[in-house]
C-alpha cells in the first residue's frame, strides 16, 4: 500500500506578520538549516516532511507544512486553510507589535478554516452520480493553534549583556541578583511572560519560545509536540478505545491543552511518498 494509505497526513499552516521568522522555523524543522538572509515569502510555500514519533511508539506521520506570506490577499485564506489540522501563529519576540497581533492571526485562521466532506449520491437508477462537497467551520474552542515566539537567541544575548553590566557596576554587592525571585527561581523575561499571558487569555493550545538560528532543538521540540497533540486528538481516540476494551488495565492517556508534552522525533528519510 502507498504511504498515504497507511500513514496519517496532517496539514499545518504557519501564519504571522512579515519578517517574524515563519520561513526560518520551517527551514530549521524540515531541513535543519538556517539562513541569515531575509527573503520575503511572496507566495505560499508547501514543505512536505515525514516524521517518526516515539510516543505513540513508532508512529509515523506525513506533514504538509504551509508557509503563508505575511502580506496576502484575504480572499485566498479560505483555500489555504481548507482541511487544516492545526496552525502555528509565529511572532517575533523582539517586536511587541508582532506579539500583540497574535490574537488577530488566530482569528484569521479560525474564521477561514473549514473541513470538507464529500458525499456521493446515485440517482436515475444509478445512471447519474452527483458529488456534493460540504464545508463546515471548525470549532474555535478546540481547534489547535500554537503560539510560537521566534528570535529568542536575541533575547538571551540581551539578557546576558544586561546581567554582565549589572555585575560590573556592582562588584561589591554579594548574593544580590535582580533576576532571581523570592522563591529562588529565575524570573521569566517580560517577553516570555507576555507570550504565556497571550496564550492563556486567547485560548492558544500552548506557547513556546524558540531560536531558529541556534541548532538547539527548540524548533523540533515545539513542532513535534504539536504534531503529537493533533495526532492523539484526531487519529488515536478510536484506536485507544478499542485497545482499552481488550486490555482492562491499560491506562487512558490524557492530553492536556495547557501543557504540550515533549517527545522525541526523528526524520524518516527512507520512506517513499
Amino acid at each position: 500500500s502507498s504511504l498515504s494509505d497507511t500513514v496519517p497526513q496532517l496539514k499545518i499552516a504557519l501564519v504571522g506578520d512579515s519578517e517574524c521568522g515563519k520561513t526560518s522555523v520551517l527551514m530549521r524543522y524540515v531541513h535543519n538549516q538556517f539562513s541569515p538572509l531575509y527573503i520575503p515569502t511572496k507566495k505560499v510555500v508547501i514543505e512536505n516532511a515525514v516524521r517518526k514519533l516515539n510516543v505513540p511508539a513508532g508512529r509515523v506521520v506525513s506533514l504538509a507544512l504551509w508557509d503563508i506570506p505575511g502580506k496576502e490577499d484575504m480572499d485566498l485564506y479560505k483555500s489555504y486553510f481548507r482541511n487544516l489540522d492545526a496552525a502555528i501563529v509565529v511572532v517575533d519576540m523582539t517586536d511587541e507589535g508582532s506579539m500583540n497581533m497574535s490574537p488577530v492571526w488566530k482569528q484569521i485562521v479560525l474564521i477561514n478554516t473549514t473541513q470538507t466532506q464529500t458525499t456521493l449520491e446515485n440517482t436515475n437508477n444509478n445512471q447519474v452520480t452527483t458529488i456534493t462537497v460540504e464545508e463546515t467551520p471548525v470549532d474555535p474552542e478546540t481547534f489547535p493553534v500554537l503560539l510560537l515566539g521566534t528570535k529568542y537567541d536575541i533575547i538571551e544575548q540581551k539578557i546576558r549583556a544586561e546581567r554582565l553590566k549589572f555585575l560590573d557596576s556592582n562588584p561589591n554587592i554579594e548574593d544580590i541578583r535582580p533576576w532571581i525571585g523570592p522563591d529562588g527561581k529565575e524570573i521569566k523575561p517580560a517577553c516570555v511572560q507576555k507570550l504565556e499571558d497571550i496564550a492563556r487569555e486567547h485560548n492558544f493550545v500552548s506557547s513556546v519560545h524558540v531560536s531558529s538560528k541556534d541548532a538547539d532543538n527548540t524548533v523540533h521540540l515545539a513542532l513535534q509536540s504539536l504534531v503529537r497533540h493533533v495526532l492523539e486528538k484526531k487519529f488515536l481516540p478510536r484506536k485507544l478505545k478499542e485497545k482499552e476494551q481488550k486490555v482492562e488495565k491499560e491506562k487512558k492517556v490524557e492530553i492536556f491543552y495547557e501543557k504540550l508534552e515533549m517527545t522525541d522525533v526523528e526524520s524518516v528519510s527512507m520512506l517513499r511518498q
